[in-house]
């Protein structure tokens, strides 16, 4: 690699680096705004790095971690500079960054022909995702009558993070509070009698929007087809994308029943010691950030 390129360094990821790393990202059909990589950092602006051949970046790694658990995003290199070792350098230096600050579980969402490359470096597969990307068929609404649905305001922002904990088994308070806030106005939640039973956060850019975290107390198809279709219109059905758990029947059915369709299927794998299962039936759908 040093000879046949010069010297890479592996760096810390900043601000000036999230456009040549989108570029790269992008150039892999993969379709991120600029505005997905920059909140990545703002969650975890330590541990994400790139590689630099002189003042080009040929590669990066997003990571965003809370609590015990960091999740790798993107692991992307450059055309032209790939079978060199950068993807294994990067990550060998990611991984030593997360074990000295005691991050018990490490995951990523990895492409079929990254699967061999993962597991060389200690993962395994845990589940599937699909991907989904699409506009709602409006249905008639089949949504049990004492149930409610309403946008989320800051005030519900401690019960949503409760409920996460709680169903994803994970403290994601740290991404749910950049996800949700910023974007009241397209995030929902399923009421009862005044309780929050259930919430789907949305968010918009500038040519596509995602939903996610999609989280259920008590999934059903009614309330979880409005929930999809009330944040779809105050995205006003913009071309959108859900992760969807493979191992979750429901989700998957309702989606496809909205209209949308499949873009990709990524594999999740898990890098620790520790007890890790698939997502229990109230994950209904991840975040970006879970992923990517």
């Amino acid at each position: 690699m040093e000879q046949a390129h010069g010297k890479i360094d592996i760096r810390t990821m900043s601000k000036e680096h999230c456009q040549p790393v989108l570029d790269i990202i992008n150039a892999e059909g993969w379709e991120y705004e600029l505005m997905d990589i920059e909140r990545i950092l703002d969650v975890d602006p330590d541990d994400p790095v790139v590689a630099l051949a002189g003042n080009e970046v040929v590669g990066g790694v997003t990571v965003a971690c809370h609590k015990n658990r960091g999740v790798l995003g993107h692991v992307v290199v450059k055309n032209g500079w790939r079978k060199y070792g950068i993807g294994k350098k990067m990550m060998v230096e990611v991984l030593r960054r997360l074990d000295a600050k005691g991050i018990g579980i490490i995951e990523l969402y990895s492409v079929p022909d990254a699967v061999d490359f993962y597991r060389k470096l200690g993962f395994r597969k845990i589940s599937d995702l699909r991907i989904y990307k699409g506009n709602v068929k409006r249905r008639k609404s089949t949504m049990p009558s004492h149930m409610e649905i309403r946008e989320l305001a800051a005030r519900d922002l401690g019960d949503v993070i409760e409920m996460d904990r709680r169903i994803s088994g994970f403290d994601r308070s740290n991404i749910i509070e950049k996800l949700m806030l910023p974007h009241l106005r397209s995030c929902v939640g399923l009421f009862e009698g005044g309780k929050l039973m259930g919430f789907a956060l949305g968010r918009s850019a500038e040519v596509e929007a995602e939903i996610g975290p999609w989280i259920m107390e008590r999934p059903e198809r009614g309330s979880g087809e409005e929930m999809i279709a009330g944040t779809m219109e105050r995205l006003r059905n913009v071309m959108t994308f859900v992760e969807i758990p493979g191992e979750n029947p429901l989700a998957n059915s309702i989606i496809c029943d909205l209209g949308f369709e499949v873009k990709s299927n990524v594999q999740r794998f898990v890098r620790t010691k520790l007890e890790v299962e698939q997502f229990g039936p109230g994950v209904m759908s991840y975040s970006a950030m879970e992923f990517g």
